[in-house]
């Protein structure tokens, strides 16, 4: 199982509060990479408390996620591992947040996956009604279990300080260019070592590098002109 304070880390590195401070010692952490391993770990039923932060920060940054990238690390986790249903989750509240890019991953699964128990999340939805967002999803999850709030979450302008790959996305919106970007910045040297880094197709990398280091080339000169 995954560890549950390694992934709060990361969790806390992307901007998400909890009720016990967690010291956020990432450096350059990977947002797609922490949503992974948090479904990894949601997937293997563990550490349950990390779902409302996560829908919260969903709500507020779920805009700044390169799905397009959080779809290849997933598929490339669930070849050598678990299934990972929890990203269906994710992009199904993200879908109903508005943010359209989501629907890449909205595929249902099996009926009534839920966290915890089974019996207590069915009285409950029956109770309270169903969340919006998970109909027609096959989570079950009633109205009441978890309720998205801001206060879980930094601020964009906060985040943007202390998670370069966030800053990154702000600038250059949840694309390559901005994780290609972030690996050179983050001392990647080569297309191959970007493309290895980030996920991007090798050609994309190549293009992107050759664009950033014309912009540092001309940099060097106009220093060196003035």
């Amino acid at each position: 199982m995954q560890n549950s304070d390694t992934v709060r880390k990361k969790l806390a590195a992307i901007g998400i509060s909890f009720a016990i401070e967690t010291k956020n010692t990432e450096k350059n952490v990977d947002i797609e990479e922490a949503l992974i391993l948090s479904a990894q770990i949601l997937g293997e039923g563990g550490d349950a408390q990390i779902f409302t932060p996560l829908l919260s920060w969903i709500m507020i940054h779920g805009e700044y996620v390169n799905v397009e990238r959080l779809a290849k690390l997933k598929l490339a986790f669930e070849k050598d591992h678990m299934p990972l249903p929890w990203i269906s989750a994710f992009s199904f509240f993200g879908k109903f947040c508005g943010q359209t890019r989501w629907k890449l991953l909205c595929k249902p699964v099996a009926a009534n996956s839920c966290l915890g128990d089974l019996e207590l999340e069915k009285s409950r939805v029956e109770m309270r009604g169903a969340a919006a967002w998970s109909l027609n999803s096959g989570f079950l999850v009633s109205k009441t279990s978890a309720i998205p709030d801001p206060k879980y979450v930094l601020h964009p302008s906060q985040l943007a300080r202390s998670c370069h790959q966030y800053r990154n996305r702000l600038l250059f919106g949840a694309n390559w260019r901005a994780d290609v970007i972030w690996a050179i910045e983050n001392g990647a040297k080569s297309p191959i070592e970007i493309s290895r880094r980030t996920g991007a197709s090798y050609e994309t990398a190549r293009r992107i590098f050759r664009e950033w280091s014309l912009v540092e080339g001309a940099k060097k000169k106009e220093k060196i002109i003035s």
